[in-house]
């Protein structure tokens, strides 16, 4: 029986980068029918390790993971929300209302782009959804206090305070954000979700959602439907890798991972591939190779004491650098 389907191409077909790259390509979507749904990208990067513990209860296999940088895209469709973070399942709290989640310790994570008109400075308002908890966000007021602001959520079964989390946000041309994107509305509002406290114990994973106040919900087309999506490399981010530890005893890897997929339910088509990225070594230049030789000359030095004054005994000091190449 035929499906709907999605996939992702991307515009380097051999799917290798360098960090600090942006990853350019498209989701092609074929629907058998009209939805209002939204159409998401998942990018992430993370590096994972398991290994083989022995002991006299005999053998277990251990896990670990780092994400650090981890990406939620919509491509189409008025839902917007954060990547998700695992809860280390730690209490937190005189009143045990669980622990705090820091979105800036993973980059992108927090990060929200929401495509937007130049009216919309002054009216865009939002509702964010996590947990079992809302709040409504004044884009115009967040954006003209210039900091990070604490917002309190609400149960959405009762009144009982929750909270609060922690957001910034700003307009930007949406050009500065994609450079080549194709939204025909000319500003982004950027959502930063800084953190978010009291998270319920035995959580495992944490994500918030942004919709706007005033819903208008638009429908993808039957048939086949290109939605272009950019994503930016870290700078810093360690080259894709996979090694084994010893005969049986684990294995560690370093990988990069793009999913689309459409909030349909739990068929919804969805599509993964694994892009390579290579370690930055650029190329010596021939200066670099020569032998480097440094001398500063007699620099004078004295004594400090209350309040950073010097105070006598000044003396010299002379540093000599030298290097094979």
């Amino acid at each position: 029986m035929p499906s709907s389907t999605i996939r992702i191409e991307l515009e380097r077909e051999n799917a290798v980068y360098f960090p600090g790259e942006t990853v350019r390509g498209k989701v092609r979507l074929n629907l058998l029918e009209p939805t209002t749904a939204s159409v998401f990208l998942d990018f992430q990067a993370k590096a994972s390790t398991e290994w083989i513990d022995e002991s006299d209860e005999g053998k277990r296999v251990l896990t670990g993971e780092t994400v650090f940088q981890h990406q939620v895209l919509t491509l189409f469709g008025s839902v917007y929300q954060t990547g998700a973070l695992r809860t280390t399942g730690e209490k937190a709290g005189a009143n045990f209302l669980g622990e705090a989640i820091d979105f800036d310790r993973t980059a992108g994570v927090g990060t929200v782009y929401i495509p937007c008109e130049e009216r919309e400075k002054k009216t865009l308002k939002l509702k964010l959804w996590t947990i079992g908890c809302a709040a409504e966000v004044d884009a115009t007021k967040l954006v003209e206090e210039k900091g990070i602001r604490s917002q309190f959520l609400l149960s959405t079964t009762g009144h009982m305070t929750k909270g609060p989390v922690k957001l910034s946000g700003k307009f930007v041309p949406y050009k500065d954000i994609f450079p080549e994107g194709e939204d025909p509305r000319p500003l982004c509002f950027v959502l930063q979700i800084h953190q978010l406290k009291s998270v319920p114990p035995k959580t495992k994973n944490v994500s918030i959602r942004i919709t706007r106040e005033n819903d208008e919900r638009t429908a993808l087309p039957e048939g086949d439907t290109v939605l272009p999506f950019q994503v930016k490399l870290r700078d810093d981010g360690p080259g894709s890798t996979y090694w084994q530890h010893g005969d049986n005893a684990g294995s560690s890897n370093v990988s990069y991972s793009l999913k689309a997929f459409v909030d349909l339910d739990k068929k919804d088509p969805r599509h993964g591939i694994i892009i390579t990225v290579l370690p930055n070594r650029p190329l010596p230049r021939a200066p670099l190779l020569s032998p480097y030789q440094m001398e500063t000359g007699d620099q004078p030095l004295s004594k400090f004491g209350c309040l950073c004054m010097p105070r006598g005994a000044t003396f010299a000091v002379s540093v000599k650098l030298s290097l094979s190449r």
